[in-house]
């Protein structure tokens, strides 16, 4: 399967300078992880959010963001993190958000076999 790269760049414009040939490793990735029988007609959209998730919270600048804060300190300033949820990396951009809003979907919903 190779990246829809019209829905990708639609999706994911801040990515539209750099050259997709970056990425190979990471589309491979979000390929395996979303699997065609369980995703369907959602498949493309699954893969191309996926993957511009694992693009955006690879970036060194990234969200900046860690689990839940646990803790703060005021005096020399202290904060610690969490592990959170499973799911907690994923809300970490907004592609990852939206991934795990389809897939609450396609989970939710019923198998017909």
């Amino acid at each position: 399967m190779a990246l829809n790269l019209p829905l990708f760049r639609q999706i994911a414009p801040e990515f539209k300078t750099k050259p997709l040939s970056e990425f190979n490793f990471i589309v491979k990735e979000a390929e395996k992880q979303v699997i065609p029988g369980r995703w369907r007609k959602k498949t493309d959209l699954g893969v191309v959010l996926l993957t511009a998730h694992m693009i955006k919270a690879a970036d060194p600048v990234g969200t900046g963001r860690a689990g839940p804060i646990t803790s703060e300190g005021v005096g020399s300033e202290s904060r610690s993190y969490g592990v959170g949820d499973l799911d907690s990396a994923y809300k970490s951009t907004r592609y990852g958000r939206e991934f795990l809003r389809i897939r609450k979907q396609i989970v939710s919903s019923p198998l017909v076999c």
